[in-house]
Formats: C-alpha cells, structure tokens, sequence
C-alpha cells in the first residue's frame, strides 16, 4: 500500500498487540475470507456473527473489542469498503478503515469510488503475499466482484488507479489476461455470491464452496462450529434518497450507499 495512504487509516489497525480484538462476521465470502485472514495475520477470532437484522454472539464472556469486518459501521471499529457520506461535509465513522472515507468520497461523486474488496484493503494494509497461483490471484480479485470496473471504459482508471495505490499493479496483470466472463466463471465455481447464515441451534451454514477454495491461500477459511446465541435485534431498512441530506446517525448502527440513490442502514431498537 501506499505508504501516504496506509498513514490515514485509523491507529488501531496498526496495533501489533497479536489476539487483541475479536471480529465481527458478516454475511458473505468478502466478510469471511477477511476474517480468517484477520485471524491468520493478527489472531482475531471470530466471536459475533451480524446478519445486518440480528447480532448473534458465540462468547459473550470476552472482554476483546470486537471489529466488524465488511460491514458500515457507524460508531465501532471495522474494515469497510463501502460509500457512507451523502455530501462533501457529512459524518463519516473516524474509526472505519474505509479508504472510500479516507478519500471522502461521497454520493456526489459516486462513480469515483472504490469498488474493490474489504479483503483487498486489507491484504494491502498488512503487506501480505499475493497468492502464488493465477487462479488464487483470480479468485482473490472475484471476491466482492472486485475485478467489475476494469472491464467498464469508463471506470476503468479509476479502478486501476486504485490497485495501484494498494500496491496490486500485478493484479491489473491479471485482469489483462482474462475476461470479464472469465472473472465471472470464478464468481460462479466457488459460488462467491453464495451467502452466510445462521440456523434454528445457532450454527453457522453457508453454500460458499469452501472446501474448493482452501490451498489457494495460506490460511484456512472456515466457520466457526460453535452455536451462536441472539444477542441484539435492528430494524433493517432501505430507501431512495433523491432530496434527502441527512440521517440521524446516532440511530444508525450500520449505513451505507448501496447505489447512487439508495441507503441501506439498520436502526437500533429501544
């Protein structure tokens, strides 16, 4: 990553202390690959499980700070890779590692985001190894359709100029060898649209293939098998924003732009 970059994330994603926060799971491939790298690289084991609804808890006895993974925060610790300011001056979570809040990039100018991966912040954060395989390097780019806007004209300097600045010039390689069909055959292989969930005992299911994925990395990517427990209901929402300029943020547990014109964001409950 570059260096000017990596100086603006928040301190905490600096912090060499190994096993000292646990993280929080969210409900896809993104969110898990990024987990088990976390805990690979830096020891965070996975203790909540946020389905963007519920937060299930797997140890509530832990005194770590959890860090949500993959997920908008609004006042908490987390990697994010997603759009949360309507306007140039807007709140922004000052202790999301979100480059997209580094940046400020905001609904105004949306197509000007970055359109990569959590996992791939964070494999750029901590400086680790580009898998060696073309196929790893292939699958690491198909998490999160990370690979989309180099194949669009339009977006594709911007996306580029993105994994430049991750340090993942080699990448760009890559998508220089295969199609977007191909790209999305890796998508469709390891069904990484395939989606995390919890049931009726509190044990987490899901129909990403991660037995095909293991050996392309080095680490292992896994659910943990213990029974969660349901910890705290939100009031799940969505909703058009042409004309609307602000949202009461101490409400907010989770918001982001999933489109241009549209928020999706879970209120907490009394």
């Amino acid at each position: 990553m570059n260096q000017e970059l990596k100086q603006k994330y928040p301190a905490w994603c600096s912090d060499n202390d190994f096993g000292k926060f646990d993280t929080v799971l969210g409900d896809d491939a993104d969110s898990l690959i990024s987990c088990s790298l976390l805990k690979h690289i830096k020891g965070y084991t996975i203790k909540w499980f946020y389905d963007f609804s519920n937060m299930f808890g797997l140890d509530l006895t832990s005194k770590k700070e959890p860090i949500g993974v993959d997920m908008a925060l609004v006042h908490h610790k987390t990697w994010d890779n997603h759009v949360t300011m309507l306007h140039a001056n807007d709140y922004f979570n000052p202790q999301s590692a979100n480059i997209n809040n580094i940046k400020k990039n905001h609904r105004g100018h949306y197509g000007n985001k970055y359109a990569g991966s959590t996992l791939l912040q964070i494999w750029s954060y901590y400086d680790i190894p580009l898998p060696q395989s073309e196929r790893g390097k292939q699958i690491l780019l198909a998490v999160d359709i990370a690979f989309k806007g180099h194949y669009n004209s339009r977006f594709n300097p911007i996306h580029n100029s993105y994994l430049k600045e991750l340090g993942f010039e080699e990448l760009i390689d890559v998508l220089n060898r295969h199609s977007i069909k191909e790209m999305y055959q890796i998508v469709d292989e390891y069904n990484l649209y395939g989606k995390i969930k919890i049931d009726d005992n509190g044990i987490l299911t899901t129909d990403i293939n991660l037995a095909k994925l293991q050996g392309f990395f080095d680490f292992q990517i896994a659910l943990p098998n213990e029974p969660f427990q349901l910890v705290r209901r939100y009031k799940r929402k969505g909703e058009d924003i042409d004309g609307r300029k602000s949202f009461d943020m101490n409400k907010m547990f989770s918001f982001a732009l999933t489109f241009q014109n549209h928020v999706s964001y879970t209120e907490k409950m009394n």
